[in-house]
């Protein structure tokens, strides 16, 4: 299963205001009426939340490759490595 880096991007984007907002870094005085600002930044953290869990969800499921959990390289891989940075050293 792939998804478009474009609405991971997006997605991740809005993320990013939603944690900045829900953490105080960005103010809502004057943008929301007063009543609604903690109501507002509550729904605003929780959506930081789910989407960031979201987020990290989509990025291992769109991976082409193996994660961090991944077996080491075969001999052959490894000779392979090697042989191109002995050739690019020189």
């Amino acid at each position: 299963m792939s998804f478009d880096p474009k609405f991971t991007f997006w997605l991740g984007f809005l993320v990013s205001v939603a944690i900045g907002i829900s953490t105080g870094a960005v103010h809502l005085t004057d943008i929301v009426p007063a009543d609604y600002i903690k109501p507002v930044t509550g729904w605003i953290g929780f959506f930081a939340f789910a989407g960031s869990s979201l987020l990290t969800a989509m990025t291992g499921m769109s991976s082409a490759k193996s994660g961090p959990l991944a077996p080491p390289p075969t001999i052959a891989q490894a000779q392979q490595v090697m042989k191109q940075a002995q050739e690019s050293a020189k």
